[in-house]
């Protein structure tokens, strides 16, 4: 059944799709720990250091690291049989 499996200008393609989305957000990842480290670093002795800050700096952190595993994630072979997303047919 040739028709039903898939080329690989289609998996490539399903890698740079994942992979774009996973660096937006690793992008906003950043953004939320360096919004959280500024907030931190400029308010003295106030709620905002503990009750903002902190918080953005940690979540940031955390999404930076999740989405960092996930970009080199995605070339491992189990991870490429299961990528696509459009089509719904799963490789066999």
């Amino acid at each position: 059944m040739k028709g039903k499996q898939h080329k690989f200008w289609h998996y490539l393609l399903m890698v740079l799709v994942s992979e774009t989305v996973n660096l937006v957000w690793l992008g906003v990842g950043i953004a939320t720990a360096v919004s959280g480290y500024v907030i931190y670093q400029f308010s003295w002795y106030s709620f905002y250091i503990m009750g903002v800050g902190m918080p953005l700096v940690l979540i940031g952190l955390s999404l930076i690291l999740f989405k960092l595993y996930e970009l080199f994630g995605v070339l491992g072979p189990s991870r490429i049989k299961v990528i696509c997303i459009y089509c719904g047919r799963k490789q066999e």
